[in-house]
C-alpha cells in the first residue's frame, strides 16, 4: 500500500473514532485531506470555488458539482482500502479494528445507497471548506 494512503488511513480512523455517529462530517472531513483538494467555501459570500489548474484561476461552482467529483468517489475507498488496510496492518486490538470496519462498511453503504443527508453534509462540507477572505 502506498505511503499516501497509509498517512490518509491513519487520519480516516482517527475522523471515524472522533464522529462515529456523523457520516456526513466524516466525508467533508476526510474529503479535506486530500493533498489535491481544490475546492474552497467562501463563508462572507456564501460561494463555492473550484481551482482549474490548467488556467491557473478559480472558478465559481456549485456543491452538486463537488457531490458528483469527489463524494462518490468515496464509496470504493469506505468499502474496500479502508478495509484493506484495517485488515493487514495490525496495529488495533480486534475489537477495535471490527468497530472500524463495520463504520466503514456502513458509510460506503450510505454513500452507495444515497442514504447521506445532503443539507447535513452541505453544512459540514462548509464549515470543512471554509475560509473568510475572497479569492
Amino acid at each position: 500500500m502506498d505511503e499516501d494512503i497509509i498517512e490518509y488511513c491513519k487520519k480516516t480512523i482517527t475522523l471515524i473514532n472522533d464522529y462515529s455517529n456523523n457520516y456526513e462530517k466524516i466525508i467533508a472531513l476526510v474529503l479535506r485531506e486530500i493533498k489535491d483538494n481544490e475546492y474552497v467555501y467562501i463563508n462572507r459570500h456564501n460561494r463555492w470555488y473550484k481551482y482549474d489548474k490548467d488556467l491557473k484561476e478559480w472558478e465559481e461552482t456549485n456543491f452538486g458539482v463537488i457531490l458528483l467529483d469527489r463524494v462518490n468517489g468515496l464509496y470504493e475507498f469506505f468499502d474496500s482500502i479502508m478495509i484493506i488496510y484495517l485488515n493487514t496492518q495490525n496495529i488495533l486490538p480486534i475489537y477495535n479494528r471490527t468497530r472500524l470496519i463495520n463504520i466503514s462498511r456502513r458509510i460506503a453503504e450510505n454513500i452507495y445507497e444515497e442514504r447521506i443527508d445532503l443539507n447535513r453534509l452541505e453544512r459540514e462540507f462548509k464549515i470543512a471548506f471554509k475560509i473568510d477572505t475572497g479569492i
